[in-house]
């Protein structure tokens, strides 16, 4: 019988791990995980629900004078440059390493804002995956986002971590970052690359957009039934983040959605109707293309149906997997803020 060198190195890693897991969880009440990109709607959601599971947090941020709030600790850091030994002391001995780092895709696509994309996302990565490397006391593991991009366009074909890749800009910038990140070298380390969908919460993210849009009865159809949209409730996102950080038996790739994808005109439809407001407008593509250029276009007339099959496999239960209750729940703590 043959014996594959990387299921030795494999099963190498893991009794590694799991040794390390028990020496850390001796001291769970102090460990620590840093993220990149902490400042953001992502990382600021996910901080939060760390410091209720009793873990220290460090924030790896671009801006230099943020002070220490609220139990978080700020370092400042300079992504695409050799980690410098703040970083270094950071991150030695940290439980886990999370990257959500990378400039937002919900801007105009000029040719020097898909060099923002791409630099933001690839020298975070860089630095942060050199410091994994040179490390004498690595993480656990490593979480370096990416995004369900990655399968560019495909109408209602069912999209799982098997697929592959698209072709158009946002498929080849998840497909480079991904590629970064595989840089990790060491035993002790996994590497978790968890595919986000499209992130609803009631304090940020596209949500927050479509409430106002319909709120003003700015809502669009976009005449497509083959226009899904794979979504993700914020707090399964980070619940999801935890469950896999917390597994030393779980590495590689996640799609980080719901079981259930959503047509987008009828995600429209369903706020709409919460609302008790009405859609409107039709949008044409060649509009939409006219007024918010190749991103826009991208944001709201590519269809992704994509399942979260390891997720599911490795037993992680959704809270929010029904987007009319969804919605509804949403509205309702949108509504409640706005009050106060």
């Amino acid at each position: 019988m043959k014996v594959h060198a990387s299921s030795i190195f494999a099963t190498i890693g893991l009794i590694l791990r799991k040794k390390l897991l028990l020496q850390c969880h001796v001291h769970l009440m102090t460990q620590k995980v840093v993220i990149a990109g902490g400042t953001g709607f992502i990382g600021k959601h996910l901080a939060r629900l760390l410091q209720i599971h009793n873990y220290e947090v460090t924030v790896l941020t671009t801006q230099v004078s943020l002070a220490e709030e609220q139990g978080i600790t700020f370092v400042h850091y300079e992504p695409g440059k050799d980690p410098d030994p703040e970083i270094m002391s950071a991150i030695s001995g940290s439980y886990s390493v999370i990257n959500l780092a990378g400039a937002s895709v919900g801007k105009r696509w000029s040719s020097s804002y898909k060099n923002v994309l791409f630099e933001s996302r690839i020298n975070s990565t860089y630095t942060l995956v050199t410091a994994v490397n040179t490390s004498k006391e690595p993480p656990l593991s490593v979480i370096n986002a990416s995004a369900i991009g990655y399968y560019g366009d495909r109408g209602s074909e069912n999209l799982t971590e098997e697929s592959q890749p698209g072709t158009d800009f946002l498929s080849r910038l998840c497909v480079d970052w991904e590629d970064e990140a595989k840089k990790l070298n060491n035993f002790i380390t996994r590497l978790i690359t968890p595919r986000f969908g499209v992130v609803l919460g009631a304090n940020g993210g596209a949500f927050s957009e479509l409430y106002d849009l319909a709120v003003k009865e700015r809502g669009a159809s976009f005449g497509n039934a083959e226009n899904w949209m794979s979504w993700i409730h914020i707090d399964d996102l980070c619940e999801a983040i935890l469950f896999l950080m917390d597994r030393t038996e779980h590495f590689g790739v996640f799609n980080i959605v719901a079981p259930n994808p959503v047509r987008k005109d009828e995600l429209q439809n369903i706020i709409a109707e919460e609302l008790k407001k009405r859609v409107r407008l039709k949008a044409p593509r060649f509009m939409i293309r006219l007024i918010g250029g190749e991103g826009a276009v991208n944001a709201l007339y590519s269809s992704q149906y994509v399942l979260p099959q390891r997720l599911q496999d490795a037993g992680f239960s959704f809270k929010h997997e029904d987007i009319r209750s969804t919605v509804k729940e949403l509205v309702e703590e949108i509504s409640r803020q706005n009050v106060h």
